[in-house]
């Protein structure tokens, strides 16, 4: 009996059917030492399967630590420019250059945080960022 070879748990090589047998007999050693491997083999493929589903699961999760890594570094980004922004406003509003440049620097400011909005709208709707 097994689930499978080589790591392919997907696809069923045999079944064991237990029943009363035809004539009542005792089990012996040699039944509990094969009903002992059986057990033995079907934990394994299970704490097999068990283990692949857990290395998924962490695949899963580094790969989503990656991709909010970056969106936190563009935010932080951006925070850090529109703050600065601010702080030179106080300074220098009155310039008609600085408040030329602080328009430019707005708009810059609210188109990355615009297409940084549609990657992630892409990657919850799909699945994977494209």
């Amino acid at each position: 009996m097994g689930a499978g070879a080589a790591g392919s748990l997907d696809r069923l090589l045999g079944v064991v059917v237990l029943a009363r047998p035809p004539v009542p007999r005792a089990l012996d050693w040699e039944d509990f030492d094969l009903l002992k491997l059986v057990g033995r083999q079907l934990a394994s493929y299970l704490a097999e399967q068990a283990g692949e589903q857990a290395l998924m699961d962490a695949s899963q999760f580094d790969e989503f630590n990656r991709r909010i890594a970056f969106v936190m570094h563009d935010i932080k980004n951006l925070a850090s420019q529109l703050g600065l922004l601010a702080r030179n406003a106080e300074r220098h509003a009155d310039k008609p250059e600085f408040r030329a440049d602080m328009l430019v620097t707005l708009r810059n400011s609210a188109d990355k945080l615009n297409m940084l909005l549609a990657r992630l709208n892409r990657y919850g709707a799909s699945g994977s960022e494209t």
